[in-house]
């Protein structure tokens, strides 16, 4: 059972996790709906970066399950569907693919960031951390503008956008923050190839 909203009263049991992760996702429960998938959860800190990293603004959810290797959403937002499927292609990264069939404008941000985390933006990439020097990093397609709120973020996609990946990533240091930055600039310029890999599996 992989359906908890963060902050909800029992203990955290169990999250969606591959490719040996050390942050899970999870699916919002019913009664506490949220427009994106929960966390990410530090499974080595125990902590969650936010109820939802990534949350579709006037999103409401529609469906959403679990498949291995794989968890999905539908969206609705003023009568426009939406689509989203998140998939780990290594030990530090999940690309979250996002299908909007009208092509309508839309805007994420995260839903209820940790206060006990530090929001910091640089150009479209937005960094969330740290707990101990783990942080996440959220990479978004340069079609996608992204500003600066209070302690939060906004990522405004244009209309006449019919799909786009988003990079979700966690590192321990900045070593590996760098590294993971020419990484994930490869992966976003080409998902399909590491999707279709992880589909193989």
């Amino acid at each position: 059972d992989i359906q908890l909203t963060p902050g909800a009263p029992r203990r955290h049991n169990g999250c969606f996790t591959d490719m040996g992760s050390w942050m899970g996702f999870t699916l919002s429960e019913k009664e506490k709906p949220t427009a994106g998938f929960c966390g990410p959860f530090s499974i080595y800190y125990r902590n969650w970066y936010a109820r939802s990293l990534v949350s579709l603004i006037d999103g409401t959810v529609q469906e959403q399950s679990y498949y291995p290797g794989e968890i999905r959403m539908s969206l609705k937002k003023d009568g426009a569907d939406f689509y989203e499927s998140l998939q780990f292609v290594d030990a530090r990264t999940a690309l979250l693919t996002v299908t909007n069939p009208s092509k309508v404008p839309f805007t994420f941000t995260a839903d209820s960031i940790s206060t006990r985390a530090n929001v910091s933006r640089y150009k479209n990439r937005v960094t969330i951390g740290d707990f101990y020097g783990e942080r996440v990093i959220i990479d978004f397609p340069q079609e996608v503008k992204v500003t600066d709120t209070d302690h939060n973020y906004l990522a405004t996609v244009p209309r006449g956008v019919e799909q786009l990946t988003i990079a979700i990533s966690l590192v321990e240091q900045d070593t590996e923050a760098s590294v993971q930055h020419v990484h994930t600039a490869s992966l976003l310029a080409n998902p399909k190839v590491a999707l279709d890999e992880n589909e193989k599996r």
